[in-house]
């Protein structure tokens, strides 16, 4: 492809979801890979501000503030505080900036509360911050129920997922740990060659051919 074919690429995608591709968008639904955006353009930043789009979103660093609020645009969009998977569809930034930041993905909507307070833009987010509160107040009950009901499992036997009925695997994963080994087993079925699994994030990195 050329500079100017992958330019067009990232416009188009861009308008298709709404918001900057990232470099898996692009290869799905551009047909651009890695080596010729590196090789013609340089990097994905360097492809967004040539397409004239702002270099924002996943891959990027977000400021506080700009991670917030965009947090908040997702919970006024869906009319709910939205789930990690949920955000990751609706959101402009991937979750982890905020699990950096925030520690717990819960803790989100307690920081945007102090945000809002802090920059005096209760009333612009009335609505979200009733969400919030609404939320936290159900936590608080469901909480406490919990300490009043006896946990139904038994804390000193092993616990197994639902019934999974592969060779490999008779229950599915109910831990990181199992979501990786299933991953293993799926990787050559789905076209995938492990390149390296390591402890600290991210996990895994795994390649497949898209082109020839």
């Amino acid at each position: 492809m050329t500079k100017e074919e992958i330019l067009q690429a990232v416009r188009v995608c861009a308008k298709k979801l709404g918001r900057n591709p990232n470099l898996r968008e692009l290869r799905r639904l551009g047909g651009v890979n890695e080596t010729d955006l590196y090789r013609k353009v340089g990097n994905l930043k360097k492809a967004l501000t040539a397409a004239g789009l702002k270099a924002g979103g996943s891959g990027f660093y977000a400021s506080t503030s700009e991670l917030l609020l965009d947090w908040a645009a997702a919970v006024r969009k869906l009319g709910k505080i939205p789930t990690v998977e949920t955000y990751d569809r609706e959101g402009h930034f991937s979750a982890q900036p905020f699990f950096d930041r925030f520690e717990s993905w819960k803790k989100v909507g307690q920081a945007f509360r102090k945000f809002a307070v802090a920059e005096k833009i209760e009333r612009q987010w009335e609505d979200v911050l009733k969400m919030i509160a609404t939320r936290e107040e159900r936590l608080t009950i469901i909480g406490k129920g919990r300490g009043r009901r006896k946990c139904p499992l038994l804390m000193d036997r092993p616990v197994y997922g639902a019934p999974l009925l592969m060779p490999e695997m008779a229950h599915e994963p109910i831990n990181e740990a199992g979501v990786l080994f299933a991953f293993g087993v799926l990787a050559r079925r789905l076209g995938f060659v492990v390149k390296r699994w390591q402890a600290e994030f991210q996990d895994c990195v795994a390649v497949r051919e898209m082109a020839k």
